[in-house]
């Protein structure tokens, strides 16, 4: 499978980042790429850059957080229980629910739903397998902070939500250009 090396959401503040994705989420802060400018934190294999500072012209903040147009999926190797405990005494994301296993329309384990501080919305699975935990492991990913790895092992998938009538022509993309497996889904 292919892995998605990194997401870009700008932020428009660095603190309630760092308290989210680390704190809350439980990834680990990139002290490598960290900086005045951007925030960078590791889960495994992938990363989130979050910029809270603009390149085009030197300092300027972000003033409007980019929020995904969909779903980000991301897989932990922690009990969403324990995760969603941490979450709301964080108070910072701005909703979480459990959703239990066996539901007919997801069919995976018991999973998190979040909606973040910047308005992005996040499913988060637990992984009862111990391969894909040692291979995360093992092939050691980004550099780790003091705390270690984090129990964040991946972004799974991403899911674009679109206009009716484009989404041949962004399927075909992402499956040419990108290699990746793409489903299209027409909700009504």
């Amino acid at each position: 499978p292919l892995l998605l090396e990194h997401v870009n959401l700008n932020i428009t503040n660095d603190s309630v980042g760092k308290q989210f994705y680390v704190d809350g989420l439980g990834a680990s802060l990139n002290p490598v790429n960290t900086n005045s400018r951007q925030v960078h934190v590791n889960l495994g294999l992938c990363q989130f850059h979050l910029p809270f500072l603009y390149n085009i012209v030197p300092g300027e903040r972000v003033e409007i957080s980019q929020v995904w147009p969909g779903l980000i999926e991301l897989i932990t190797s922690e009990d969403v229980q324990v995760m969603k405990s941490r979450l709301l005494e964080q108070n910072v994301a701005t909703s979480v629910c459990i959703r239990q296993a066996g539901n007919e329309t997801i069919g995976r384990d018991d999973m998190l739903l979040v909606k973040g501080p910047f308005g992005n919305s996040f499913m988060i699975t637990q992984t009862p397998d111990a391969g894909l935990i040692n291979l995360v492991r093992r092939a050691g990913g980004h550099a780790e902070s003091e705390k270690g790895p984090g129990n964040l092992l991946c972004i799974r998938s991403l899911t674009h939500t679109i206009e009716i009538g484009n989404s041949a022509v962004i399927a075909n993309f992402y499956r040419s250009v990108m290699g990746f497996d793409v489903d299209e889904v027409m909700h009504e």
